[in-house]
Parts: structure tokens; C-alpha cells; sequence
């Protein structure tokens, strides 16, 4: 399906809304007007969404900052969503590993270690991308490059077929 990434944005925003509130968390969307569309499954990018959200909502024990950005990167045909929190952050030793299954620096009642595996092999079967900036004790900054699909001219406006045929 054709999506609209910052319609998704607003949708997991309202899942998490009161996660962020109850964690003492001041919420920052920064969102470009007239994004073009992407192509992909609108519940698991939701599920990619709600996960970093969570994850940085987790990292900001005494409350923070989450900063979200969707923008059209010009240059490389790419929506690019960037999430970012003022949470504890993640070590430097630690960064390659994150993304590796079962891996977590949160206590076992609180995660499997799963999040960020699936996460970026939706992300990839989606033709993007997840990359992740991080300093201890100043947060984390995860950025998705999804590619922009163009919806060709002749579907835009024609008429469905199978419609016409029926009736």
C-alpha cells in the first residue's frame, strides 16, 4: 500500500501518548509538508515506530526529551525519519551489537532483545535503512531512509476498472 510516513508518525504518537506523558517525557515533531508517499505494510511500520519510541521513552528514566523529524532527503529520493530521546544513551562498545537478536541492556522483565532485530529486517524489507547515533549520558538518535515511491500519472486518476466491468 501507498503510506504516508508522517500519518503513521501521528497514529503511533497517539498509541504512545500516555507512555510518554506518565514517563514525564516532552514530545518534539518537526514533520515537512507534503511528503511524498512510501510503499509498505502500515501495522509493521507502526510496529518499528511504537519499538523506537518505547526504546527511548525506557532510556529517559528521570523524563527527557523525544524529538521526532520526518523530512524528504532531496538529494537521494529517501524519506528520512529520525528519533531521537536525551536518554542515558548507549555505550560505545555496545553500539554494533544492538541490532543483533536477542541482544539488551534492559533489565529481563522490561525486554527480549528482539525490538531492534525486527525491527531493521522491516526496515530492509522495505528497500531502508537504520542507522544509530549515541552518546552516554546524552541519548540516541536512530534515522530510517525510506525510499519515495511515485504513484504513475495513469493510476492516479483512472477509474477502476473492475468497477466499470461489473456494473
Amino acid at each position: 500500500d501507498y503510506l504516508y510516513v508522517d500519518k503513521l508518525i501521528e497514529e503511533t504518537i497517539g498509541l504512545a501518548k500516555n507512555q510518554i506523558k506518565i514517563s514525564n517525557i516532552q514530545l518534539e515533531t518537526f514533520m515537512d509538508k507534503g511528503l511524498p508517499p512510501i510503499y509498505g505494510d502500515r501495522n509493521l511500520l507502526i510496529q518499528v515506530f511504537l519499538n523506537l519510541f518505547i526504546n527511548a521513552i525506557d532510556a529517559m528514566v528521570n523524563g527527557g526529551k523525544l524529538i521526532i523529524r520526518v523530512s524528504k532527503e532531496k538529494r537521494t529520493g529517501f524519506i528520512s525519519i529520525q528519533i531521537s530521546d536525551t536518554g542515558c544513551g548507549i555505550p560505545a562498545h555496545l553500539l554494533e551489537s544492538i541490532f543483533n537478536p536477542f541482544f539488551t541492556t534492559k533489565p529481563t522483565s522490561k525486554g527480549t532483545g528482539l525490538g531492534l532485530s525486527v525491527s531493521k529486517g522491516i526496515i530492509e524489507k522495505h528497500g531502508g535503512n537504520i542507522e544509530v547515533e549515541s552518546k552516554e549520558n546524552v541519548g540516541t538518535s536512530f534515522t530510517i531512509l525510506f525510499p519515495i515511491v511515485s504513484i504513475p500519472a495513469d493510476i492516479k486518476g483512472k477509474p477502476d476498472m473492475r468497477e466499470i466491468v461489473k456494473s
